[in-house]
């Protein structure tokens, strides 16, 4: 809304490129822009805020989805590590008197990888000699 559409401010107005003076023939008129300037103030202070807001979650956003993509990552490295470490131990068992009962070996723990979902980019093909 301009000034001139404001009742009571005068005619006269002077613009310059550096400031702007503005003649008001009444303090009613004086009180009416304060409080649009006060409602226009707290309008650009919650503008601020959503956006600082936004910034800050999409920040913390991006932080948890490298968090995640990590733990992701470190959960694929621990089952490749297990499994490869079970083809090691039971790489010769063939060639052992007791078929390999003699080996002792830890469980896969299932509850660090409740998460883990075997796809088929994550297959493991097993090679017995």
């Amino acid at each position: 809304m301009s000034l001139m559409a404001i009742p009571n401010v005068c005619s006269v107005i002077k613009l310059s490129l550096t400031f702007c003076l503005v003649f008001i023939r009444s303090a009613k008129t004086l009180n009416l822009l304060e409080a649009r300037r006060d409602v226009k103030i707290i309008d650009v202070i919650i503008f601020l805020q959503k956006h600082w807001r936004r910034t800050l979650a999409q920040i913390r956003f991006k932080k948890m989805r490298a968090l995640m993509t990590i733990i992701e990552y470190y959960r694929k490295y621990k089952l490749r590590k297990y499994i490869s470490d079970l083809e090691k131990k039971f790489r010769n068992v063939r060639q052992m008197p007791d078929k390999g009962k003699s080996i002792t070996y830890e469980f896969f723990k299932l509850s660090f990888f409740y998460r883990f979902k075997l796809g088929s980019s994550t297959e493991v093909n097993l090679k017995y000699g």
